[in-house]
C-alpha cells in the first residue's frame, strides 16, 4: 500500500536528492557543458555506507573525482566499487581494483543510458595536484585532509580553499549529514566567499526535540546533590588501596608517576582492597588534604576539577536507583527543546561574467 493509498491528501514531497537532480538535469538551470564532480572526504568507513548511490543520482555527474586517504584501504575502495557495480548492468571497466597512496584509479560505467567515469585518489583533497581541472560541483564530506590527526573536523580554511578552486559559476552541495548548513558556512573563511544559495532546492524545515547536554549535567548535578541533602541519597565513597604485607595502607589517590615512586620505595608485596566511606563528608574528614570544592559531584562518582582522580561510589540500593532514574528522566525533559533544522541547500559562486 502506498502513502497515497495511505492518506491521499498527503503531498509526498521531493527530498534533497530529488531536488537536486531536478536541478543538475535541466539544461536551464545548469549551464556547463558537462557536470564535473569533485568530491572531498567520502570514503566509506564501512559496508553499505557508500555516497557513490546519492552522488551519482543527485548531481547526474559526466565526471566524478573522489579524492579520500581511504581509498588506499582496499576494504574501503572495494565497498564504492561494488555501489557503482549495483548503479549498472555491465562490469565496471577497470583492470585494477586497488590504489596505492597518492595513485589514481579511474572507473568507467554506465547508468540510465549514459557514460559516467569517476576518479578514485587516495590523498589530500586540498592539494592542488588532487583536484580535476574546471570542476564545477563541489560535493562536500567531512574527513577532507590526510595530514590532519582529526579527520572528522577538517579546518574550514581548508575547505574554503577547494571552493576558491571551484569554476565560477560552480555550486556547492555542503555536507549533507549536516542538520543545519549554516553550521558550515560559521567560519570567517567560508562566510567570506561570494557564494549565493539556489532557491527552491532546500527541503522544507524539520522541527525536532533535542536534549541541551550541557543544560541536562547541570541540571543532574543540581538535582543529585539536592536528593543528598534530602537525605533521599546516600552515595558511598569506594577507594582502591594497596595494602602490603607489613601493615602499610596506600589508599590510590595519588596520580600515577607519585604512586610508582611509592611502590618502589619498598620491597614489600601487596594486594588491592577496597576501602569503603559511609558518606561523602565521612571520606573528606579523612582526607583534609582534600576539599569539596575540589571536586565534582556526579551521580557517578566525585570528580576532581583539576587532577586525574575519580572516586567511584558503591553500587547505589534499589529505592536509590528508582530515585536516580526520576531524576534522569526530570532533567531530560526540563533540557529538551524543540529545534527547527533547516538542512542543507545548493550554493553557487558568483561568476566572474557576472
Amino acid at each position: 500500500m502506498s502513502i497515497e493509498q495511505i492518506n491521499p491528501e498527503r503531498e509526498v514531497k521531493p527530498d534533497l536528492s530529488q531536488r537536486l537532480n531536478q536541478f543538475f538535469t535541466d539544461p536551464e538551470r545548469f549551464q556547463f557543458k558537462k557536470k564535473l564532480v569533485f568530491s572531498a572526504g567520502t570514503c566509506p568507513m564501512r559496508a553499505n555506507n557508500s555516497e557513490i548511490p546519492y552522488l551519482v543520482e543527485s548531481t547526474d555527474l559526466d565526471e566524478g573525482t573522489l579524492v579520500d586517504p581511504g581509498y588506499a584501504q582496499a576494504e574501503r575502495l572495494a565497498w564504492d566499487l561494488q555501489a557503482i557495480e549495483a548503479l549498472t548492468d555491465e562490469p565496471i571497466s577497470t583492470s585494477e581494483k586497488q590504489v596505492a597512496p597518492g595513485e589514481k584509479l579511474t572507473v568507467e560505467f554506465q547508468y540510465k543510458s549514459k557514460p559516467r567515469k569517476i576518479t578514485f585518489i587516495a590523498g589530500d583533497a586540498t592539494e592542488k595536484e588532487n583536484m580535476p581541472e574546471n570542476f564545477n560541483v563541489y560535493f562536500s564530506g567531512r574527513r577532507v585532509v590526510i595530514n590532519d590527526e582529526d579527520l572528522q573536523h577538517t579546518p574550514t580554511e581548508k575547505i574554503a580553499n577547494i571552493i576558491e578552486s571551484l569554476a565560477d559559476g560552480g555550486y556547492v552541495i555542503p555536507d549533507r549529514d549536516l542538520a543545519d548548513d549554516s553550521t558550515f558556512f560559521s567560519s570567517e573563511q567560508l562566510a567570506s566567499l561570494d557564494l549565493s544559495e539556489i532557491e527552491g532546492i532546500r527541503p522544507e524545515p524539520t522541527t525536532v526535540e533535542k536534549v541541551d547536554q550541557a543544560k541536562f549535567d547541570q541540571l543532574r548535578n543540581q538535582a543529585f546533590e539536592q536528593a543528598i541533602q534530602k537525605g533521599e541519597l546516600a552515595p558511598k565513597p569506594l577507594v582502591q588501596t594497596l595494602k602490603f604485607n607489613n601493615g602499610e595502607v596506600i589508599e590510590m589517590l595519588l596520580n600515577r608517576p607519585e604512586l610508582e615512586d611509592r611502590i618502589s620505595e619498598t620491597d614489600e608485596q601487596f594486594q588491592v582492597i577496597e576501602t569503603n566511606y559511609k558518606t561523602i563528608d565521612e571520606f573528606f574528614s579523612a582526607h583534609p588534604e582534600f576539599s569539596k570544592t575540589d571536586f565534582k559531584m556526579t551521580e557517578i562518582g566525585l570528580f576532581h576539577k583539576t587532577k586525574d582522580l575519580h572516586i567511584p561510589y558503591e553500587p547505589f540500593s534499589e529505592q536509590e536507583a528508582k530515585i536516580l532514574e526520576e531524576i534522569e528522566q526530570g532533567c531530560q525533559t526540563q533540557a529538551t527543546e524543540k529545534i527547527t533544522q533547516k538542512g542543507i541547500g545548493l550554493y553557487q559562486k558568483a561568476s566572474s561574467n557576472k
